[in-house]
């Protein structure tokens, strides 16, 4: 067993916090520090090598001990820190010597820690008898206290859930803020570390959303001491089953810790929503994956592919939360408690878990690994005979992908919710075929609603007269919040890859600005939702640039006219947060559609102070000056580029406005403007690209010629520019420019078969979407 000392090669090296902003909000190191305050570890994926000699692969396991000898001016300096308890500390010729434990557990490699500092700490202790210790900087302790009190009831609701108890994996559970960590947090077996501010946080300052991105990560990382470490996926290829996990599982644990918070139910954005289940691993993964273009939840160990995080960690918790939801929890956790006692010590795979799985219900084995081994995901379409009562539903692939693949089928359990008058069923019905139907007690008319709770990893399509439905819940206010946003997703997803025209978006945004445009109705209700809606509606257009000009100009007149209903109720400034939010939302889409109301006042504003233009509205002022403005408010724009810092606020806003020139002269000043600050040029380039026809044609050959010069130069630069040429449009000399760039920079060896292979298909997906009828 290796002794470890603090000169190790990929570590995070030194760091420093002396500040209680610095340590809450961002971990950066003070300037006026007079010496760095502590050392500390990253080893994961495969930098353990660098500190000891180890086969440093995630299957092979091996106990560590440690002796660590640090250079110290007295004998109490620094504490430190291993995954086990200290065995003996002494102090002798300058230097700490400190023996610890081995592990009582075989561990991966990636999972050995040290860190060695100045520190202040909380201290408790676990039901089962388990020390529990949180390190903070000196003078720090306190704003680890509620971190301490999840970390103390979490471990118990953990061993009780799982029949495991944390003794036989530790003897100790320390946790650790470090400045400069280059991830959220870090699982190492009894020592997790964390980026300052997903540990600590000021007591009495604390807001609800820093408690709850506390809470969330931290019931991640110590999930992880049974998910990760105890068993351990036997390859990054199947990192899922470490980190699906243990996405899902903090879920679980935060709900159960604080059900307040709506964990599962909540949908939109904002301090609170944007950590739900839902915008955190649901719609993230749908949104990674509804292209084609991401790989399976496991990927073939065969594949040059590394796997995607926002598929094996968010697809994957989304996907065990519809069996778990299909199961119930205890048939979930009576499967999840063998896995774990059955392979405790080990790295069991895909083919373990669903024996697991299948000791609970026998069928699961075969109807969860395709959701596994099967790239992409369905679409539900949903159809109703009239005249029979019966329920139609079709699943298809949202889009075909690169991963070869036959004919994809998912099981899909669906619960379904019919409507007529006074009369409501509900139906469920597992799907695991081309198409199946369920029988309503009637014929006639009904509301029929497919997985409301969206449980299922699908998009439900509905027929058009089925559709008629969602715009009568959104004039209902009180399902705003959760189930319209859900469906609106949907559609913004659905016409994304051209299932749907984009007329149902401008529908869907009329039905909702007549909503929130409402004084009557509730804001607190309204205005969350609305500002959810209106944020994916400003990504939906980004990725338009594929749509013909006059279609563009179309959909935004139509989107502009729902803004001019809003904009009276969210004014200038003033309000929460969500105020602000939907304020930025309704103004910048009022600018790009034109809405005269909206358009004359942000003209106002620019000519009365450009330079003090509020900052809710000033990316939209910005935009409207530089699209409806004169001559000389351009130049204005101009010298405000000047003389603004880099990379604030207000001069990206700047640049965002100079990126929505109306004419191609004033397109190629402005990337002339810009053309000496690469993250300006970068960022102009890929605004016109998404968001202006006018500035397309200019920005493209701009594009193109960057991608010549910077493949010949090198390959540094491959990932930004396949991501911009992804934004190809749908005309014959865009798709020869790709095909010649791809073809000199495969000479070149900067792109992969797997990348091009990627990028074309997008750009097929682009043709489609530019086809389809308003």
């Amino acid at each position: 067993m290796p002794a470890v000392a603090p000169t190790l090669g990929r570590s995070l090296g030194a760091s420093n916090i002396t500040s209680p902003r610095a340590a809450t909000k961002t971990g950066a190191p003070s300037s006026t520090a007079a010496v760095p305050q502590m050392f500390a570890t990253q080893f994961e994926r495969s930098s353990a090598r660098f500190a000891f000699p180890c086969f440093d692969e995630p299957a092979l396991k091996a106990t560590f001990a440690a002796t660590i000898n640090v250079e110290s001016p007295a004998s109490d300096s620094y504490t430190i820190l291993f995954n086990t308890p200290l065995l003996s500390q002494a102090y002798a010729g300058g230097r700490i010597t400190a023996k610890f434990e081995a592990t009582i557990i075989p561990i991966s490699s990636y999972l050995v820690a040290l860190a060695v500092g100045k520190f202040d700490y909380v201290e408790g202790v676990s039901s089962s008898g388990v020390p529990l210790r949180i390190y903070t900087p000196s003078s720090y302790a306190a704003y680890a206290q509620f971190a301490l009190n999840v970390t103390t009831y979490i471990l118990d609701f953990y061993e009780t859930t799982y029949k495991y108890s944390y003794t036989k994996i530790n003897k100790k559970l320390d946790q650790i803020a470090v400045a400069g960590l280059t991830g959220n947090a870090m699982e190492n077996h009894g020592l997790c570390t964390y980026f300052p501010a997903f540990l600590i946080c000021e007591p009495g300052s604390c807001t609800v959303g820093e408690l709850q991105t506390i809470a969330e990560v931290v019931t991640h990382e110590i999930a992880h001491q049974w998910f990760g470490n105890l068993i351990t996926a036997p390859w990054w290829s199947s990192l899922y089953l470490n980190e699906g996990f243990a996405r899902y599982i903090q879920f679980v644990a935060v709900d159960y810790l604080h059900p307040e918070w709506k964990i599962f139910t909540s949908t939109e954005t904002g301090p609170i929503g944007a950590l739900s289940f839902y915008q955190w691993s649901y719609l993230r993964s749908m949104r990674a994956d509804f292209l084609g273009t991401a790989p399976p939840v496991v990927v073939p160990e065969t594949s040059s592919d590394n796997g995607n995080g926002n598929i094996f960690y968010e697809k994957g918790a989304s996907v065990n939360r519809m069996l778990a939801d299909f199961l119930g929890p205890t048939l979930w956790n009576a499967a999840l408690a063998k896995q774990i006692n059955d392979y405790a010590e080990g790295s069991p795979g895909v083919v373990d878990l669903l024996g697991s799985l299948g000791t609970v219900d026998a069928a699961v084995p075969d109807q969860f690994r395709p959701w596994l081994e099967q790239a992409g995901f369905p679409i539900v379409y949903v159809m109703l005979n009239q005249s029979t009562g019966i329920v139609t539903l079709v699943q298809t692939p949202i889009a075909a992908t690169v991963w070869q693949q036959d004919s994809p089928q998912w099981w899909l359990p669906l619960r379904i919710t019919a409507t007529k008058g006074s009369m409501i069923v509900t139906p469920f019905l597992e799907l695991d075929t081309h198409a199946g139907s369920v029988q309503l007690p009637e014929t006639g008319a009904w509301d029929i609603r497919v997985d409301r709770a969206y449980s299922t990893f699908s998009i439900v399509c509905y027929a058009d007269d089925l559709w008629d439905q969602t715009w009568t819940d959104f004039v209902d206010v009180a399902t705003l919040p959760n189930e319209c946003i859900v469906q609106s997703q949907g559609i913004f997803l659905l016409a994304r890859t051209a299932w749907v025209a984009h007329g149902l978006v401008s529908q869907l945004a009329m039905a909702a600005g007549a909503v929130w445009s409402r004084a009557s109705e509730p804001y607190a209700l309204a205005g969350p939702a609305a500002a959810t809606f209106l944020d994916s509606l400003l990504t939906y257009l980004a990725v338009l640039h594929a749509v013909p000009q006059a279609k563009y100009e179309a959909f935004l007149t139509a989107v502009g006219a729902s803004m001019e209903r809003a904009v009276t109720r969210v004014g200038l400034e003033g309000g929460d947060a969500v105020a602000s939010q939907l304020r930025t939302a309704v103004y910048t889409l009022g600018a790009l559609g034109d809405v005269p109301d909206i358009t004359v006042s942000l003209l106002a504003l620019f000519a009365s102070s450009p330079a003090t233009v509020p900052a809710d509205v000033q990316a939209a002022a910005y935009q409207a000056a530089a699209m409806r403005g004169s001559d000389a408010d351009l130049l204005v724009l101009t010298q405000l580029y000047r003389s603004t810092a880099p990379a604030t606020p207000q001069h990206l806003n700047v640049v965002l406005g100079l990126s929505a020139a109306a004419t191609v002269a004033q397109c190629e000043a402005a990337l002339a403007l810009v053309a000496a600050v690469p993250a300006d040029w970068s960022s102009a380039v890929n605004n016109m690209l998404r968001m202006n026809p006018a500035c397309r044609a200019t920005a493209w050959a701009a594009a193109i010629a960057h991608a010549k010069t910077s493949f010949a130069a090198g390959c540094s630069s491959t990932a930004a520019i396949l991501a911009r040429l992804q934004m190809a449009g749908s005309s014959d000399q865009d798709a020869a420019d790709i095909t010649a760039l791809l073809s000199e920079a495969a000479a070149r060896v900067c792109v992969t078969p797997l990348q091009t292979q990627r990028l074309m298909h997008v750009v097929g997906i682009n043709t489609r979407v530019a086809q389809l009828n308003y």
